[in-house]
């Protein structure tokens, strides 16, 4: 640790909040920072109206929007080029697709770069920018990571990536809270690939209430199908600690067609919160009962029947998981 104190560090992620890749990375540079390791970190997009720019505190918001077109994505990439001649890091460290993107396009020859892995379907649907961009970053002798321990190597990168765990927070103590209603909850980004409409249809058809906590390109379609059609459908946008806000008698359903290291599934798992999961390699690896996973949403539905029917006692999760 000690050898960072004199680098110049820059961490680069997509936004400030949103999902486990921003949580994360959020809170180890208040982390490093803590412990005396100047490191900054710069938001390329404005994901909330809570996400604010610190300098201060390292914090840098370069303010590009969620599908804000080519323009304003060029735009962004010259704001950002300009930061790295302000700061002129000497450790970058990109997060994500459009991270990687703006530091293979303008990182300075003499910083050493770092690309941490997210997902397990990186640059899907444009594949072939992506194995330009990671052939960069390769030519540029780029470091990887992976959260995923699974991932033993990174498609068009280096063939031995270095696992590092996202942090999850563990909390002191498990208390119920106010909330003791039973309920349906979806906690994470609003987009295609998290498939929220399964929850939102199949607890809607067992006439259960769905909370749903994030934000993403999918919210404004979401909301104007169901908020005015089921008053048991209710959206909460993005939270910093959704846990606080959920009973613990509640259902955390996570349908995702792929994810990374699924930082949802281990904070229910810690936070002893009955779950189901889409039954998919990426959340095979939790090793939970089969009961505990579906297939497809009318299994969902069905499964969500059977929660009902039992009061809650279903799905909980084995004491050695």
């Amino acid at each position: 640790m000690n050898s960072l104190n004199g680098s110049k560090i820059l961490f680069v992620v997509n936004s400030f909040s949103g999902g486990g890749a921003e949580n994360s990375v959020m809170g180890v540079t208040r982390n490093l920072r803590e412990k005396g390791i100047p490191v900054r970190l710069c938001a390329l997009n404005r994901n909330s109206p809570q996400d604010l720019a610190d300098p201060s505190n390292g914090l840098y918001l370069l303010e590009r929007r969620w599908k804000s077109g080519l323009i304003a994505t060029v735009r962004n990439l010259l704001m950002f080029r300009r930061l790295l001649v302000d700061l002129r890091p000497e450790i970058l460290i990109a997060n994500c697709e459009l991270p990687e993107l703006y530091v293979a396009l303008v990182a300075p020859p003499s910083s050493v770069l770092g690309v941490v892995e997210h997902t397990s379907q990186p640059w899907r649907g444009r594949r072939m920018l992506g194995r330009l961009v990671r052939t960069i970053l390769r030519l540029r002798g780029a470091n990887w990571v992976t959260v995923s321990p699974t991932e033993n190597k990174i498609w068009l990168g280096s063939n031995s990536p270095l696992h590092i765990p996202n942090p999850i927070v563990i909390p002191h103590k498990l208390e119920s809270n106010d909330r003791t209603r039973t309920e349906i909850v979806f906690i994470g980004r609003l987009r295609v690939e998290k498939r929220p409409q399964w929850v939102i249809e199949a607890s809607i058809q067992n006439r259960l209430k769905v909370d749903l906590y994030g934000d993403g390109d999918q919210r404004e379609m979401l909301e104007s199908k169901y908020v005015n059609t089921s008053d048991s459908v209710q959206f909460h946008g993005y939270v910093t600690n959704p846990w606080d806000q959920i009973s613990l008698d509640s259902l955390v359903v996570v349908p995702s067609e792929y994810e990374g290291d699924g930082m949802v599934v281990a904070e229910a798992i810690i936070r002893n919160y009955s779950v189901l999961l889409a039954d998919n390699s990426d959340l095979r690896r939790f090793d939970l009962p089969n009961n505990n996973y579906f297939k497809d949403q009318s299994e969902l539905a069905d499964k969500l029947a059977i929660w009902k029917e039992s009061n809650g006692e279903e799905f909980t999760i084995p004491e050695d998981v």
